[in-house]
């Protein structure tokens, strides 16, 4: 851009250089034109009023002279044309025009003040101050170029050694990058093999694995009915042996620690601790070799901290009475959990209770009733078509305590 910005002004100088010399010898020659046809003027005046045609004939001689030398002149300013086609008056206007035109272009380039000329020698000294600033403005813009060309020619150094640097670096980089493809390609052609010979292995091991695969399958077969000729066998001897736990196999839940006679009060050792509920009825036994026979019950009236007051209720048997001793058990109390209940059958036998209250009591007494039986059921109650029941079935099984219909309803209180 520097360059291209001297070279304008380069053109404008030798352009406005050569407008100013025309502008200078036309100037010069109009003047000394002027000044020698007045001078001859005069001489014919003087001529004509002295009669003297003698020296008028010697300046007109001088005039051919003159005339002789301009001629010559404007060939040499204008060519071989100029003597007969020397511009007139008007075309030295224009010409005027024409040189403030190409100044005020120029000044306003190089912010010199704008002219209005109205005589060709106006231009003169106008014109060699707009040389001298174009002269200045082309050694800056010589200064400018040649700032800019080193500038150029630094950065262009710097590129190309930049240049040198990445094409090294880059060849390093297609070198490294040949190298590691000729590596992944020997690694490759090595992990072929290696999948070829595990993918044998693999072929060689699934093969294997099928027969084993059949032959387990063959002894697992094998092994089931072995299995389940077993469990005929320990089915068909259980059935000889098993039974129902009822209300004879219960544990007994406390024992009796003092009767008194003749309030029918007794205390027992379960007490508050142990989760003892007020109404809670229990049946009184002792074991005579090893049975138990039942004395009478009795309901829970007071309760303690470690025991409680049972009132009793019911005496079997006046010649055997409840007794320091004597146990006592209830399948609605359980000092460690909360015992379970599950019906097995199709409605109650006896007419006089309805199964929705004999459930109602269970709970009252601190039961929870479930439809279905299972590990942790602690009593199954055997109502009407127990036997057919999947709860009867289910209570066999997990060997929980099956109470008959009549058991339970001695412990609500018919």
């Amino acid at each position: 851009m520097a360059q291209r910005e001297g070279s304008i002004y380069l053109y404008l100088f030798i352009a406005s250089f050569i407008l100013f010399a025309g502008m200078v010898v036309v100037f010069f020659v109009q003047k000394a034109d002027h000044d020698e046809l007045f001078t001859t003027f005069q001489s014919y005046v003087r001529g004509v009023e002295e009669n003297k045609w003698e020296p008028l004939n010697g300046v007109l001689a001088r005039d051919r002279q003159k005339l002789e030398q301009l001629n010559s002149l404007k060939q040499l300013i204008g060519g071989p044309d100029a003597a007969t086609n020397w511009p007139g008056d008007g075309e030295f206007r224009n010409k005027l025009k024409e040189i403030t035109e190409k100044y005020n272009e120029i000044g306003e380039k190089l912010q010199q003040p704008k002219r209005d000329y109205v005589a060709m020698a106006e231009p003169y000294e106008d014109l060699l101050n707009l040389l001298n600033a174009l002269k200045r403005a082309w050694d800056e813009a010589n200064e400018r170029a040649k700032a800019a060309n080193d500038q150029y020619s630094q950065l262009r150094e710097t590129t190309e050694k930049q240049l040198a640097e990445f094409d090294k670096k880059l060849a390093e980089k297609n070198q490294a990058q040949a190298d590691l493809e000729k590596r992944c390609e020997e690694e490759s052609q090595k992990n072929k093999q290696k999948i070829e010979e595990m993918t044998q292995l693999l072929d060689k091991k699934e093969e294997e694995y099928t027969e084993r695969e059949l032959t387990s399958k063959r002894e697992i077969a094998r092994l089931n009915n072995t299995i389940q000729q077993r469990d005929l066998t320990i089915k068909k001897l259980q059935e000889g042996i098993v039974r129902d736990r009822n209300i004879e196999d219960i544990e007994p839940d406390g024992q009796i620690l003092q009767v008194e006679p003749l309030s029918q009060l007794a205390w027992v050792n379960r007490g508050r601790k142990d989760h003892m509920r007020l109404g809670t009825e229990f049946r009184i036994f002792q074991y005579v070799g090893g049975k138990k026979v039942f004395k009478g019950k009795g309901e829970i009236s007071r309760v303690e901290e470690d025991i409680s007051l049972l009132r009793i209720t019911k005496e079997d048997d006046e010649l055997n009475p409840i007794s320091v001793n004597d146990q006592v058990t209830s399948p609605f109390y359980d000092p460690k959990s909360t015992p379970i209940f599950v019906f097995a059958g199709e409605k109650l036998n006896d007419p006089n209770y309805d199964m929705g209250y004999v459930k109602r009591r269970l709970e009252a007494s601190g039961a929870e009733v479930r439809k279905e039986v299972s590990h942790d059921t602690d009593f199954v109650v055997a109502i009407k078509g127990f036997e057919t029941s999947p709860q009867y079935k289910a209570a066999r099984e997990f060997n929980v305590t099956i109470l008959r219909e009549s058991d339970l309803l001695e412990y609500l209180g018919r």
